[in-house]
């Protein structure tokens, strides 16, 4: 696991961190998650790899405490395959027994909501009943309905950086930053800017 820090906007401050998965290989150095995750999808191992990813980091976490170091809020990606594991949720709750509203699981936008069914739904909404935080992840990348957003009704919708990475050239990403600002005032949700 690789940890991103995440920042206030207003005053710099550290919001939190968002655990990420990289690959140290022996001969090509560190490996960013497109140059490997699709193997691992054909292996089968991508609900695995996440698994292994959310352990390491939730006791890297525990172990920061320990030392004093106590982090805001810390966000883990997870895979279609993983939430849909019948394992997931119990393994969720088992790492985290405490303290669960500062720990957040990004679910990309680009998961269709509409095919997966009730059971996204349903592994979402018990996630929250445990006490976790759900973000949408890549927001405007994908093809999520707003409908489905609104059924997720997550804490936190995070800009995709294709349309943060042209703001203060583009008139166009302005309004449309603005627009997903609107639509997270209207569902009460945070926003994170990638």
């Amino acid at each position: 696991p690789y940890v991103q820090t995440q920042h206030n906007a207003r005053d710099g401050s550290l919001a939190g961190v968002e655990v990420l998965a990289r690959w140290e290989h022996p001969t090509e150095g560190t490996l960013l998650p497109h140059r490997f995750m699709s193997i691992a999808r054909q292996l089968g191992l991508e609900a695995k790899l996440d698994e292994t990813i959310f352990q390491q980091a939730v006791a890297s976490v525990a172990e920061m405490a320990r030392d004093g170091v106590i982090v805001p809020r810390i966000a883990f990606n997870v895979s279609a395959a993983r939430i849909s594991d019948p394992g997931f949720l119990a393994s969720a709750r088992d790492a985290i027994p405490t303290n669960r509203d500062r720990f957040a699981f990004e679910i990309l936008e680009s998961i269709s909501y509409e095919d997966s069914g009730p059971g996204l739904i349903f592994a979402v909404d018990a996630l929250k009943d445990l006490g976790f935080q759900i973000d949408i992840d890549d927001f405007g990348s994908g093809h999520a309905s707003i409908n489905s957003v609104l059924n997720l009704e997550p804490h936190v919708l995070k800009i995709d950086k294709s349309i943060t990475r042209p703001l203060g050239d583009s008139d166009r990403a302005a309004r449309m930053v603005a627009s997903i600002i609107e639509l997270a005032r209207a569902l009460d949700a945070k926003v994170l800017a990638e």
